[in-house]
């Protein structure tokens, strides 16, 4: 596991990713894609559900420019996966991507992550800022407010508001700007070293890599081509510790 030290002295703001750090689907996109298009008409196994999804994921977002972002982008895109994903399905494409958008913004079908309810009232009672960034939409906005403790964020970054979308320095830059802050009293923390803290490290913040696994760490940082150590830790209330609280 990479480890290596922040400057704890300085940071004003701690700002997390959302999905995969702080929050998961319940149940997975996968499962939610299978039974929404069952209950249109798909003849899909789940199987054949999530290989399709990750795959045209994958390609859909892998492909998308990273500006301009906005609610309408989102929109087309993830209209893409579902059209893709069910193309070869007799169901109706439009209604069924309603469906899987409305799903998704409901705040019942996602779930905390470990180490949330612990560690955001923490930071909040140290003072630190609290704030939410990632490659989402507004409906993160509604979601954040009903989960305790995530209404604790001063502030929910989307790329839709922001207008760029990670993994691209502006991002964070424009993040800085928003909160007033110096970029190196940011701390970023987040799950995905190319996406969450390489980039951060690059605008100014200081970063923090959520990594539990260490084989999934090894192949994120052999892949990102990264040289060198950055601040990691293997569950969300170690970072407590990196920021010296007792």
């Amino acid at each position: 596991m990479p480890s290596a030290v922040i400057a704890p002295q300085s940071v004003q703001a701690v700002i997390f990713d959302a999905v995969g750090t702080i929050l998961a689907p319940e149940p997975d996109v996968a499962t939610a894609y299978f039974q929404h298009g069952q209950a249109l008409g798909s003849e899909l196994s789940p199987q054949e559900v999530h290989r399709r999804f990750h795959q045209v994921f994958s390609r859909v977002f892998g492909s998308a420019p990273l500006e301009p972002c906005s609610e309408q982008t989102e929109r087309n895109l993830w209209h893409r996966v579902v059209v893709e994903v069910f193309a070869d399905q007799d169901v109706d494409h439009q209604r069924l991507f309603a469906r899987l958008w409305e799903h998704f913004a409901q705040p019942q079908h996602w779930r905390l992550l470990p180490g949330v309810v612990e560690l955001w009232p923490q930071l909040a009672r140290a003072g630190y800022r609290l704030a939410v960034a990632s490659n989402f939409d507004r409906r993160l906005e509604s979601i954040c407010r009903a989960l305790p403790p995530l209404e604790l964020a001063r502030e929910v970054f989307t790329c839709s508001v922001l207008g760029v979308r990670k993994p691209a320095v502006r991002f964070f830059r424009e993040i800085a700007r928003r909160l007033r802050l110096p970029p190196e009293a940011c701390l970023m923390v987040g799950d995905t070293l190319p996406a969450d803290v390489l980039p951060a490290r690059q605008a100014g913040f200081q970063a923090v890599w959520l990594c539990p696994q260490p084989a999934r760490c090894s192949s994120q940082q052999a892949a990102s081509g990264s040289q060198g150590k950055v601040p990691a830790i293997r569950q969300l209330t170690e970072l407590a510790d990196l920021l010296g609280l007792e």
